[in-house]
């Protein structure tokens, strides 16, 4: 039997006797659709028509999507909150999930490149820690950052990192690690890894003001978001 999908039959003059027939055949082509890609119906069974394994295909694309495959706004509720997307303005694409007003991201990120000056000026006090907000790149999550530090202006000056809410006072870590830089002259660079609080920031100090830094953060990878 073959599958029809002409709305205009059986027309309204169609024998009674016929009628079994096109029911049947109604059913035979809705299985036979549903088949492709969903668990088929069961007689007296209230499953079936779930969706198959690897059957259901995310968003995928540069643009944002904003309504459903049928055309409705997507909305904040249960059946939009979820949706997935795969967003093709990364390479590979970035995974993002509809968290009911934005799509956001659902995995670790991959090692993204900005080069962004994020700080340029003098420490404000000697030896004592000043946070650096860098959400606005990484986003107000925990990240590890790799950062570019030139120094210009003074010698024998240190600078040092650390993920804020960690560690004690700037005498109490040494240049030890990947996080610290020790620079012997003026127009020197040096780089250091440190990871990001839950807010995007981490901490800085030097053990003097005078020197000016310029810091760049050269590339980043992201983590799970906390909420």
């Amino acid at each position: 039997m073959a599958n029809e999908w002409n709305i205009g039959y059986p027309i309204d003059h169609t024998l009674v006797s016929a009628v079994p027939g096109e029911i049947r055949k109604l059913k035979d082509s809705v299985k036979d659709q549903l088949s492709h890609e969903h668990q088929a119906p069961v007689d007296g069974d209230e499953t079936g028509t779930e969706h198959s394994n690897g059957s259901a295909v995310a968003f995928e694309g540069t643009s944002t999507p904003t309504t459903r495959p049928g055309g409705a706004a997507l909305a904040d509720n249960a059946i939009d909150r979820g949706r997935l997307w795969l967003d093709d303005n990364y390479d590979p694409p970035r995974p993002k999930r509809w968290k009911g007003s934005a799509f956001e991201d659902v995995g670790p990120i991959g090692l993204t490149i900005s080069g962004a000056t994020v700080f340029n000026g003098h420490l404000t006090d000697g030896s004592t820690w000043q946070d650096l907000d860098l959400s606005s790149i990484v986003g107000a999550r925990s990240a590890l950052v790799f950062l570019e530090i030139l120094q210009s202006g003074g010698s024998g000056v240190d600078f040092k990192s650390k993920p804020k809410g960690y560690g004690g006072a700037y005498s109490a870590h040494p240049f030890t690690g990947a996080s610290t830089c020790d620079f012997s002259a003026s127009g020197q660079y040096g780089y250091a890894i440190v990871a990001t609080d839950s807010a995007g920031v981490i901490q800085i100090a030097g053990g003097s003001t005078t020197p000016s830094l310029t810091i760049k953060l050269i590339a980043w990878i992201g983590a799970f978001k906390a909420s």
